[in-house]
C-alpha cells in the first residue's frame, strides 16, 4: 500500500491544484479508480473509459472517504459543492496513475521488494496465483487482484503493494501490439514468466509469430541478474534473448527443458505430477538432477505445467522446493473463479471454465473433460463463441470441431454449441465424424437454459467454456433447477 503526501502527488504528476490541501501532513493512504471501493484516506483517480467516467462519481468518492481527488477535467470538480478535500488537475489521469506507479517502482526496488511479471496467451491468472502461493511459503507478498493486467490494472497492482511485502506478482496482458513493452517499462520486473504462445487475440496480431514477439518484449525489461522463465517446447522462443547477466530457465515436457514434466494424473480433486529438474550445486559448476512430486487442487495437465513455472521462481528466491512443507503449501493454492472450477450440482459435476476462451484454452479444457472422473459417466461439452479472432474466427472454430471429433469422439458424448461462430465447431465435427452427437443453438435466448437442461442426465460431467462475451455461466441456474427437480 503506497502512502503519499499531497505535494508528492502534485510533483510526480505535474498537476495543478484546483483545491489546495490545507497542509501536507495528511497523507493519501491508497489509490483507487473505482468509487465503490474507495476507503478512508484513499486518493481517487477519475478515469474516463469506454463505458464510464470517473468524474461522474467524485461526490461518491468523497462520501466513501477519499482524502484527495485527481481529475483531468476542470468542470466536474468545480461543480462540486464545497469538495472538502484537495483536488488536483492533471493533463491525463491514466498517465498520471502510471507516472505514480513508476515512481513507486523505484521505492519498491530500494526496499528490496521483488517484482515478478507473468504474461502469456493462456494461464496468466492461474500461474500468477501459483507463483504467489510458492513464494508465500516463506514470506508475505502481494499479487494482482482478479485479472488486473492492463494499462490500469498493472499500475494499481504496484501501487497497492505494501512496503512490508517481500514480493509482488503482477499479471501483464496484451490484446494489441506494443502494450506489453509499455507495461514492462513501467514495472521493470526482477523475474518474468511467459506461460505459452497461443492464439488469444490473434485477430489483432495476425500470427503466432507476432504474438511471440509481443510476449517476449517483457523479457527485455528485466532488471540486472533477472530471471526469465519460458516454455521450453515452444519453437518460437528457441532463440530468445535477455539482457546481459540475466538467466533463462525453460519449462516443459521435453528433455531439453531445465524443468521437465515426466508424468501427471488428474482426478476430481486436482492434478498430481512428477518433475525432473537440475540445479547447480557448487562453485565449480557441477549440476545435480532432482526429482519432485507435487499436487495442486486444479484439474488438467496444463495446470501441472503452469505450476512448474512457479518452481524456478521459488528456487531463484532461495526456497527449497524439495521439502514436505513446500509440497503442502502448494496443495492450498486457490484457483480462480470460472477457470476449470469444479462444482458439484447435486449429482452433476460441472467444470466451469466460462471466464474466457481461445482455441488453445478450448483444447486444454476439452482434454481435461475427456479424461475427468469415472469413464462410465457421460461427458457433455457446452461451448460458446471464441471472440477476438477477426477474419480467422470461422476457420478456427471449424478447426476446433475437426480436432475435437478426431481426438475425443470416444470420450465426449455430446457437444452443445451456442452462438453463430460456435456453429462452425459443429460443422467441423460433422466433417470429420458425422456420428458424433452434437446440438447447435445459433444464439442465446432466455429459454436456452431450460432447453439445454433437457439434454442433461443426473450423473453427467459437464464442461461450459466460451469467451467472456458468451457468459455461459448463465446456464448454471437451469442446471441447478434440474437437480432440484430430480431430488
Amino acid at each position: 500500500m503506497s502512502t503519499w503526501t499531497p505535494n508528492q502527488l502534485q510533483t510526480i504528476t505535474c498537476g495543478t491544484w484546483l483545491v489546495r490541501p490545507g497542509n501536507d501532513d495528511v497523507g493519501v493512504q491508497d489509490i483507487s479508480i473505482d468509487s465503490r471501493h474507495v476507503g478512508p484516506g484513499d486518493g481517487f483517480f477519475a478515469i474516463t473509459g469506454e463505458r464510464f467516467d470517473g468524474h461522474d462519481y467524485l461526490r461518491q468518492a468523497i462520501e466513501q472517504g477519499a482524502s484527495m481527488l485527481i481529475v483531468d477535467r476542470r468542470q466536474p470538480a468545480k461543480a462540486l459543492d464545497e469538495p472538502l478535500v484537495p483536488v488536483l488537475l492533471v493533463d491525463d489521469t491514466v498517465r498520471a496513475l502510471q507516472d505514480l506507479a513508476r515512481a513507486y517502482r523505484t521505492i519498491l526496488r530500494a526496499k528490496g521488494i521483488k517484482v515478478i511479471a507473468v504474461t502469456g496467451s493462456n494461464g496468466k491468472t492461474t500461474t500468477r496465483r501459483l507463483i504467489h502461493q510458492a513464494l508465500s511459503s516463506q514470506a508475505r507478498g502481494y499479487q494482482s487482484p482478479k485479472s488486473f493486467n492492463n494499462h490500469l490494472g498493472v499500475p494499481l497492482t504496484l501501487l497497492n503493494t505494501s512496503l512490508s511485502d517481500r514480493f509482488v506478482v503482477a499479471e501483464v496482458g496484451s490484446n494489441h501490439p506494443g502494450e506489453i513493452a509499455q507495461l514492462a517499462d513501467l514495472i521493470r520486473p526482477d523475474a518474468a514468466v511467459i506461460t505459452n504462445i497461443g492464439t488469444a487475440h490473434i485477430g489483432h496480431f495476425g500470427s503466432r509469430q507476432a504474438i511471440a514477439k509481443e510476449k517476449s518484449a517483457l523479457l527485455q525489461y528485466l532488471t540486472r541478474d533477472g530471471l526469465a522463465v519460458i516454455p521450453g517446447d515452444e519453437p518460437l522462443l528457441e532463440n530468445i534473448s535477455v539482457p546481459d547477466e540475466c538467466q533463462i530457465v525453460r519449462v516443459g515436457r521435453t528433455a531439453n527443458c531445465d524443468y521437465v514434466l515426466q508424468e501427471s494424473q488428474t482426478t476430481k480433486d486436482g492434478v498430481s505430477f512428477d518433475v525432473q529438474y537440475s540445479l547447480e550445486q557448487d562453485v565449480f559448476g557441477n549440476w545435480q538432477v532432482h526429482h519432485l512430486t507435487l499436487a495442486i487442487p486444479m484439474v488438467g495437465e496444463h495446470n501441472a505445467v503452469n505450476a512448474m513455472m512457479a518452481l524456478p521462481i521459488a528456487n531463484w528466491d532461495c526456497i527449497d522446493i524439495s521439502t514436505a512443507d513446500f509440497a503442502q503449501t502448494m496443495t492450498k493454492v486457490a484457483g480462480a473463479d470460472m477457470r476449470l472450477e469444479v462444482q458439484q450440482l447435486g449429482d452433476i459435476t460441472l467444470i466451469n471454465d466460462a471466464y474466457n476462451a481461445n482455441p488453445d484454452s478450448m483444447k486444454a479444457a476439452l482434454s481435461t473433460l475427456a479424461h475427468f472422473g469415472d469413464p462410465q459417466r457421460r461427458r457433455i461439452a457446452i461451448l460458446g463463441d471464441m471472440l477476438e479472432l477477426a477474419e480467422l474466427g470461422e476457420a478456427m472454430h471449424d478447426e476446433l470441431g475437426r480436432w475435437l471429433a478426431a481426438q475425443y469422439a470416444q470420450h465426449i458424448d455430446h457437444v452443445i454449441v451456442i452462438g453463430e461462430l460456435a456453429a462452425h465447431i459443429a460443422r467441423g465435427i460433422e466433417h470429420v465424424n458425422p456420428k458424433m452427437q452434437y446440438t447447435t443453438y445459433p444464439q442465446w435466448d432466455d429459454a436456452l437454459g431450460t432447453q439445454i437442461a433437457q439434454h442433461i442426465a443426473g450423473n453427467d460431467i459437464i464442461l461450459i467454456k466460451g469467451s467472456r462475451g458468451s457468459a455461459l455461466e448463465r446456464l448454471i441456474p437451469a442446471l441447478e433447477k434440474l437437480q432440484e427437480n430430480v431430488h
